[in-house]
């Protein structure tokens, strides 16, 4: 485990008051009798069939914990790093709760989420475990765990064997929980002999307070308390069968004794679990911001499309008829509508231009929350692509109307008119600017942005240093305030044409877009990282 990371011992959280607790680990399973023969089918992406043996199942019973007798006589095995990688994910899958694991949460289904969040913290293969019989809900399940994680998907009757496995490290997950991403890529980097609960701040899940990392009273009104658990656990794989066939609480306590029960405190972790289903719908209005917003918002964008969007996203998120790349092109539409009245260099063009744009910026906010909570990643290049291509046809539609200024409207001599005198004879005298240049300038800089961002990648909420001032130079270039900033220009460019303060905006957005893509050059040369996903 990183030891910048705090960590305390976590208990199991309870789903009800009897001795049955979930940790967000595979359950203990129904008692398979008979079970050796039955075969396990790897599916790879696309294949939706199910491995699930045909053997008679005995229902599981509420019965007392059971005790450990432990074995001092076995000596602990020497680890290497294989012990420390990660191998795989399980999921234990009850399709039966009042929570389902197919259970939508703002535009996808608790499974589908856990299957992205496995993916995204590192886990080659995922392994869903259920002893439910009803073949349409395990083709359900299969298929809602393939849109969320792709890679290879087990189904499984019975837990899986160590040998199954292999060395290494498991992740386990509660398929009745809601799990993030990045917390989750947290405890998927621990190591070492131990097994850590996820612990966040909020859910159902039981409270606990630990004292110098180990846990010291375990309930759902414990105060003061160090968290929830969420959920989530990393195990070896050689303790995993003991986990999840074993009474909870005798293992709970074993791993406690032995100072090998450990726990990553998340205080900004999205998951939780979910008491009932009325936790689960009211939990999806305050987990909304976390799942469907980007960085790199601007301050205009925050107080006025951030609203529309979300109720326009809300609108459209049961609607499956609508994707997220149909809003996307909607919003390019406008913008290129915008390019096109910018052009047109009429004194009314330009305000209803900078409409145009600001519609484009909550359309745009829009595809990108609808391909978040759907876990749509396809509309990500595209959209990226057409962000820059669209300021690129802004810059040049706006400085061919203002060298192209019918009569009675400010030209680009206004503009010069408006600088102090030497910057005016420096920048006509030496470089002979005209409108149409700082045009082809601003274009370039988009360009050049574009290929700076491209081979960066994407801001990430771990960033520090020179890396997180690069972040902050790429968020504030996407910030969508310049359709904002256009759209006033517009209006007072349409009350008071001879001002020439269109030209003044072109020279100020060319100048930034240069800045920008200069200083994220810097940023990526002097702290480089690899191109990959947050």
């Amino acid at each position: 485990m990183d030891p910048s990371e705090e960590t305390v011992g976590i208990p199991a959280p309870a789903r009800n008051a009897q001795d049955t607790v979930s940790v967000g680990v595979p359950a203990p399973s129904s008692h398979l009798v008979d079970s050796a023969n039955e075969e396990t089918n790897v599916l790879e992406p696309g294949a939706v069939r199910a491995a699930i043996g045909a053997k008679s199942l005995i229902p599981p019973e509420d019965v007392p914990t059971e005790r450990f007798v432990l074995d001092k006589s076995k000596k602990p095995r020497q680890r290497t790093a294989e012990d420390d990688r990660l191998v795989a994910a399980v999921i234990q899958l009850d399709l039966n709760a009042e929570v389902s694991p197919l259970s939508p949460f703002l535009g996808a289904s608790l499974l589908e989420r856990a299957g992205r969040a496995a993916e995204r913290a590192g886990a080659p293969r995922l392994v869903l475990v259920s002893a439910s019989r009803d073949k349409e809900r395990l083709d359900s399940a299969i298929q809602a765990a393939q849109r969320g994680f792709r890679g290879p998907v087990e189904l499984l009757s019975e837990d899986p064997s160590e040998e199954s496995f292999g060395r290494g490290r498991l992740l386990l997950l509660d398929g009745s929980a809601l799990h993030d991403g990045p917390s989750l890529a947290r405890l998927a980097r621990m190591k070492g002999p131990n097994t850590g609960l996820l612990l966040g701040q909020h859910g159902d899940g039981l409270r606990i307070r630990t004292a110098e990392g180990k846990v010291i009273e375990v309930g759902p009104d414990v105060q003061p308390n160090d968290g929830a658990l969420i959920g989530a656990a990393s195990c070896p794989v050689e303790d995993f069968a003991m986990i999840s066939r074993r009474g909870l609480r005798s293992v709970l306590d074993r791993l406690s004794r032995e100072e090998q029960l450990l726990g990553l405190v998340a205080h900004d972790a999205v998951g939780r679990q979910f008491r009932d289903d009325k936790r689960r719908r009211q939990a999806q209005k305050h987990c909304y911001d976390a799942l469907a917003e980007s960085r790199g918002e601007g301050l205009l964008d925050q107080w006025i499309g951030r609203p529309i969007a979300r109720a326009l996203t809300l609108a459209l998120l049961p609607r499956d008829g609508i994707s997220p790349t149909h809003v996307l092109l909607l919003a390019t539409l406008f913008g290129l509508v915008a390019a096109i009245l910018l052009a047109v260099g009429h004194r009314a063009a330009a305000a209803v231009a900078g409409l145009f744009l600001v519609i484009s910026a909550v359309l745009d906010r829009c595809d990108g929350e609808l391909a978040r909570l759907r876990l749509d990643d396809r509309p990500r290049p595209l959209d990226f692509v057409m962000d820059h291509v669209i300021l690129l046809l802004v810059f040049l539609g706006l400085a061919w109307g203002i060298h192209s200024a019918p009569e009675g409207v400010a030209g680009w001599d206004k503009t010069m008119a408006l600088l102090p005198e030497q910057l005016r004879a420096a920048l006509s005298g030496k470089l002979s600017l005209t409108a149409l240049r700082v045009g082809l300038a601003g274009s370039l800089g988009a360009m050049l942005m574009l290929a700076v961002s491209a081979w960066r990648g994407p801001p990430r909420p771990d960033s520090r240093g020179i890396e997180w001032l690069g972040d902050l130079v790429a968020e504030s270039f996407g910030s969508r305030d310049y359709g904002y900033v256009l759209l006033v220009g517009g209006i007072v460019h349409a009350i008071f044409p001879q001002i020439g303060l269109l030209g003044l905006l072109l020279l100020g957005c060319v100048a930034l877009i240069h800045g920008f893509w200069v200083l994220l050059l810097l940023a990526q040369l002097i702290s480089p990282r690899k191109r990959e996903d947050v």
